[in-house]
């Protein structure tokens, strides 16, 4: 057996440590033995035999002339089969007082599918949520974002779908969770539990680890996916993902640039979205939360993420506050690869309920000082008559849409709001 290479500590922060260490590669784990115990950490950067190291536990305790060794690279984590149903943190250490996982050790930093001979995404993935499998349907392998402020349901609208998500499999990533809802997310899986993997970093955890849960949740599902099975992969939140490694970025003294983001932590996102897809006969459907700051859409993550995504659904304060749930807004929303998985039929159902939203935002400054006159648009009138039956459809509680119930429904509405048009006309 080779002998691991060895160093010490040569300075010491809360962010980062620098050790001699002449041998070490970027991504390799390394172990320090300081005075309170063993600690953990990862090496991100090499200049000229120093290495800076993100510690992975406490910095407490470290000190300058303590022992580095060098652990193995790549960086891994034993998931596998034998971590559904199951709850661990990034390491793969369960947290669900459940005993160890003897899994398979899975590579975090595994390259994405080669872009060109990537399956075509043409079977729906149909989530439970009616408003959008009816106007904005997802394709298996896509990957989308759910943007939107803090408070207008995001994390609820991600467990209502992990609850109904019709797939083989389902892996949730918590990143910078509070603490106390990390047993709400477990109690909220339900029936799903027993096919769901969650990794999870807490808020109090250090950036390192906090930024190794995505990757250790996209281990498993494109594990799973080797298998020949559709998984559905939530990631909460992108946002808290990138603010873990602007925290690791600061600490290696990287310049920034808008917000305080360097250019590398958007590069790590693209190369996480990335990996999620179809392959052979197995996909990854990425489904990630985007917490946009201020509900300020063109805030560095979510414009960057709108651009790796292949879609986004957009949920509006304005109508979480007026007692709508799930709050998403149809007309802000788009799956890119709708037009890949509707049928005809469904299509140019959603067309039209689309257009009799249109026509009702577009109208709301004039009807509300009753200016409007009935009678100077058809599409308007007919859209103002069917108004009830629209907000019913958008709005739904805790149970499941189905598929079939789902188109049924859409297409009765479109019927209705035909009928009313031609009536008008």
């Amino acid at each position: 057996m080779t002998p691991r290479a060895r160093g010490r500590i040569i300075a010491a922060g809360v962010g980062a440590y620098e050790a001699e260490l002449p041998a070490a590669t970027v991504g390799s784990g390394v172990e320090v033995a300081a005075g309170s115990g063993m600690r953990e950490g990862v090496v991100t950067a090499v200049r000229g035999g120093i290495a800076r190291i993100a510690p992975l536990d406490a910095a407490e305790g470290v000190r300058v002339g303590d022992g580095v060794t060098v652990g193995g690279y790549p960086p891994s984590v034993a998931l596998g089969m034998a971590a559904l149903g199951r709850a661990v943190d990034a390491r793969g250490t369960p947290i669900d007082g459940g005993p160890s996982i003897g899994g398979r050790r899975l590579t975090l930093d595994a390259p994405a599918p080669a872009p060109v001979p990537r399956d075509a995404v043409t079977r729906p993935c149909w989530t439970g949520v009616r408003a959008i499998d009816a106007l904005a349907t997802l394709a298996r392998g896509q990957r989308v974002g759910i943007f939107g402020g803090a408070g207008v349901g995001k994390s609820t609208l991600l467990q209502g779908i992990v609850r109904h998500a019709r797939a083989d499999a389902l892996v949730v990533a918590l990143i910078g969770e509070r603490g106390r809802e990390v047993a709400g997310w477990l109690d909220a899986l339900g029936v799903s539990r027993a096919r769901t993997t969650v990794v999870c970093a807490t808020a109090d955890q250090p950036p390192a680890l906090r930024a190794r849960a995505p990757l250790a949740a996209m281990a498993q599902a494109e594990y799973l996916r080797g298998h020949g099975l559709h998984v559905v992969l939530i990631v909460d939140s992108l946002a808290r993902y990138c603010a873990a490694l602007r925290e690791m970025a600061a600490a290696n003294g990287e310049t920034t640039a808008l917000r305080g983001y360097p250019p590398s932590a958007f590069a790590a996102l693209g190369r996480l979205l990335e990996r999620a897809g179809c392959e052979g006969t197995g996909a990854v459907t990425a489904i990630c939360s985007v917490l946009v700051e201020g509900d300020d859409d063109r805030e560095p993550v979510a414009d960057a993420a709108r651009a790796l995504l292949d879609g986004h659904l957009v949920l509006s304060r304005r109508i979480a506050d007026a007692g709508r749930f799930p709050a998403l807004n149809p007309l802000a929303s788009c799956s890119r690869l709708f037009g890949a998985v509707a049928e005809r039929g469904h299509a140019a159902d959603a067309a039209t309920v689309r257009r009799a939203l249109a026509a009702l935002e577009a109208s709301a400054d004039l009807r509300a000082v009753g200016a409007y006159r009935p009678g100077s648009d058809s599409v308007l009138d007919a859209a103002i008559g069917a108004e009830q039956a629209i907000e019913a459809f958008l709005r739904q509680g805790g149970e499941a849409s189905q598929p079939g119930e789902t188109l049924a429904r859409l297409a009765q509405l479109a019927a209705r709001l035909c009928r009313i048009e031609e009536g008008v006309s």
